[in-house]
């Protein structure tokens, strides 16, 4: 549909999600601005209980922020109510964004080290992709440095690969941090880290 120009709306996508229980990959490599509705963040607790691969084209912020806070409390909420728990089996997400214009200076509105905590939480996920594509204009995520990408570390030992892009302000310390956290690790992509020195790699017999 998406190829072909169709019309898609929000109910097609709570469609797709009711109908398929069973459902253990999703690959919507499209605008999600499509489906800008009020209960976008909670249609997705209808979605299959195994799912363990998710993977989003272009997400608008605010759409994508009210979907990690439903999720962080419907986490949150377990032992107190009864409540749907939000991809209880991801191990894959894949999130990619291609702004048409830089997004504002407040950090209320773009990814920040803060924010950056909230992807992976229980540290169960293997495979991690963010990816701010310049595509359109020349772009990072200005709000997330090392000390996003330390902490994020801390939760990163079952990752198996790390695909980031547009990761301007972390330094070979954030990169390096990765490395050393990751046991498993077998694969890590890095696009446009303008800090990203060969000097990272130099101990990586050693690692």
């Amino acid at each position: 549909a998406d190829r072909r120009g169709l019309a898609m709306a929000f109910s097609d996508l709570k469609a797709l999600l009711d109908g398929c229980s069973s459902l253990e990959t999703l690959s919507l490599a499209l605008d999600f601005s499509k489906f800008d509705d009020p209960s976008f963040s909670h249609v997705w607790s209808s979605a299959s209980q195994g799912l363990s691969s998710l993977e989003m084209g272009f997400i608008p912020l605010q759409m994508l922020l009210a979907l990690l806070a439903v999720a962080i409390e419907s986490r949150q909420r377990i032992g107190y109510v009864k409540a749907p728990v939000f991809f209880p089996s991801l191990q894959k997400l894949r999130l990619t964004d291609s702004p048409i214009m830089e997004p504002e200076s407040a950090t209320a509105t773009d990814l920040t080290d803060a924010g950056l905590q909230q992807i992976n939480p229980k540290g169960k996920l293997k495979h991690l992709s963010l990816i701010r594509s310049q595509e359109f204009i020349y772009t990072s995520f200005r709000h997330v440095n090392d000390l996003g990408i330390l902490l994020m570390s801390e939760k990163c030992s079952n990752l198996e690969s790390i695909c980031l892009g547009g990761f301007s302000r972390v330094t070979d310390t954030g990169f390096r941090a990765i490395i050393h956290s990751c046991p498993g690790l077998h694969k890590l992509k890095v696009t446009n880290g303008s800090h990203l020195t060969d000097l990272v790699f130099h101990d990586i017999v050693a690692t």
